[in-house]
């Protein structure tokens, strides 16, 4: 009997370092192409500022997002009494819709950005192929 806990135990254990084995190789991997994402947008990002047209943007729209995350957690009885704690935290996003050159852009922007510009009113941009980059 002991011998087939001890080897139960070891059969348990040697699957379970397997199991973490390819869950840290599939996170490092995860990570490694994240990294590899955010290369590829800052190159993208140098080269529409390098070799992209300078023009006048017209904002056609704002959008303001906000996102609201909250969780709760059961706490332990306190005289037969249930209690919940509730956590949250909520962040907003910021959007100009841009009219350039017969195109719509839709950007994400600092909330500072957001409430200075008007619909109507126009910044400077840069646009390359695709791609489009705030100068201002």
């Amino acid at each position: 009997m002991e011998k087939k806990l001890g080897l139960t135990f070891v059969i348990i254990t040697l699957l379970f370092s397997f199991i973490l084995f390819k869950v840290n190789d599939a996170f490092e991997n995860l990570s490694n192409d994240l990294i590899d994402l955010a290369r590829k947008e800052e190159a993208k990002k140098a080269e529409t500022l390098e070799k992209g047209l300078t023009l006048n943007a017209l904002v056609i729209d704002k959008e303001q997002i906000h996102n609201n995350q909250t969780t709760s957690m059961p706490l332990p009885p306190i005289n037969g009494v249930m209690m919940t704690t509730t956590t949250g935290s909520s962040s907003d996003e910021y959007y100009l819709k841009l009219y350039v050159n017969e195109t719509n852009y839709n950007i994400p922007v600092s909330e500072e950005l957001f409430k200075e510009k008007k619909i109507g009113s126009k910044l400077k941009v840069k646009v390359f192929k695709d791609q489009i980059e705030l100068v201002e």
